[in-house]
């Protein structure tokens, strides 16, 4: 049975949420030369860019992804796992990176969240449809992948 859980633009919203908290961490980073705190400045540099290009780039583009090639008119409850487990992951950087910077948990949840992206990616090409599928780009896409291992 499929359900709309992350339906009518929701994984937008959060990815626009990821936005807004990179823009904030973004502002926090600007007001460090000014405002004396007890943060560590490069603790907070590796949230910024990680939940700005896990939280909010990646988070998009998967979402636009999905909504432009694979979703039929409601949501496919893998991409449901998928979805909640990658925020999962980026929940789990967001409260571990500003307090110990790259340690054991951020690692943990920065390698979790490298599988849920080999998880989607696998969703993505065994879900496309057979006229894509015989593209000369999509022909090409195992070649590509190969390369980046």
């Amino acid at each position: 049975m499929q359900r709309k859980i992350v339906g009518h633009g929701h994984d937008v919203k959060i990815a626009l949420f990821y936005f807004c908290l990179a823009a904030i961490f973004g502002v926090v980073l600007r007001l460090f030369p000014v405002v004396e705190t007890q943060a560590n400045y490069k603790f907070i540099v590796h949230t910024h860019s990680h939940i700005a290009l896990l939280g909010w780039v990646y988070i998009a583009l998967a979402s636009l992804l999905y909504r432009c090639f694979i979703r039929t008119g409601t949501t496919d409850p893998t991409y449901l796992h998928i979805f909640w487990f990658t925020q999962l992951t980026l929940v789990g950087m967001l409260f571990t990176f500003p307090f110990q910077g790259y340690a054991l948990f951020s690692i943990i949840f920065s390698t979790l969240f490298l599988f849920a992206s080999y998880w989607f990616l696998a969703f993505f090409l065994k879900n496309q449809s057979p006229a894509l599928k015989k593209t000369p780009g999509f022909e090409d896409l195992p070649f590509f992948v190969q390369r980046l291992n």
